[in-house]
């Protein structure tokens, strides 16, 4: 499907978010769905104009390491997960480092739906 408006960024874009959030489900204990409820509700709830310029304030900077798979992007950025409380999303962001949860396999997963994010960002840029 080739994307030609900036609405097909922008829907394509919430589409992949929200992937990602369910993604993200698969991988919380029970114990910390409270914590997942927060992230799945706080992408729900933007718009898809506020997700794209989320996306453009607190992942297209840091493209260089994202493209490098520096896990530090993951450990150190508290902009992803915009005003919730850092103390509520920490254990998503470790998820990814070094003694994160996740297998190479889905850490690699986690990496590519940063990259689409990127990448959606910088189309829709230019059509703007």
């Amino acid at each position: 499907m080739a994307l030609e408006s900036r609405k097909d960024f922008l829907a394509v874009l919430k589409t992949q978010i929200l992937f990602l959030v369910k993604d993200i489900q698969t991988f919380i204990p029970e114990s910390k769905y409270t914590l997942w409820l927060l992230v799945k509700n706080f992408f729900n709830e933007m718009s898809e104009e506020e997700l794209m310029d989320h996306i453009i304030k607190s992942v297209v900077p840091y493209k260089s390491q994202i493209m490098k798979k520096d896990e530090t992007f993951f450990l150190n950025n508290k902009t992803i997960f915009g005003e919730l409380p850092s103390e509520e999303v920490d254990y998503v962001r470790n998820m990814v480092g070094k003694e994160g949860i996740l297998e190479d396999e889905d850490k690699e997963g986690f990496w590519n739906y940063f990259k689409v994010f990127i990448t959606l960002a910088e189309e829709y840029k230019k059509k703007v």
